[in-house]
């Protein structure tokens, strides 16, 4: 059962550092080295994840990922704007389903033609406070 915690009871200096989640990838050592104590890294690190899983690759979450793959081994003869549309709505698709504190911007792709490579950025901002933003960029994979 839930309660209210007093205000009072909670002082500015009870606590130094708070550890908000693990740092990926995953690492031994120090609680700095491996906990993330900074809550933009943490939302960061949770949305390469969710970049860079496929979907039906999580047990128990079949729908959780973002099919980067349908573009492995394809001719990059796509139309930009056709394939950044498609990639957009899965971005923003994806993301309000599984991060929906989380609200997406713009998602920008760049190709790379004699590297055979995709590179997409994601520019996103909190849902309940757009002033708070930040971006992630990854290159598709195994397209390299």
């Amino acid at each position: 059962m839930a309660f209210v915690i007093s205000q009072d009871t909670l002082l500015q200096d009870d606590y130094n550092t708070q550890y908000i989640g693990f740092r990926l990838p995953f690492s031994f050592g120090k609680e700095d080295n491996i906990l993330h104590d900074d809550t933009m890294e943490n939302i960061k690190d949770n949305l390469l994840n969710l970049f860079n899983t496929e979907p039906g690759e999580r047990l128990f979450h079949p729908q959780l990922g973002i099919n980067f793959r349908r573009m492995l081994f394809e001719q990059m003869d796509y139309d930009l704007a056709d394939l950044q549309a498609m990639v957009q709505e899965d971005v923003e698709t994806q993301v309000k389903r599984w991060m929906p504190f989380l609200a997406v911007d713009k998602v920008s792709i760049t190709e790379t033609p004699g590297s055979n490579q995709y590179r997409i950025a994601v520019d996103f901002h909190l849902a309940k406070n757009s002033s708070i933003n930040d971006s992630v960029e990854i290159t598709t994979p195994g397209v390299s």
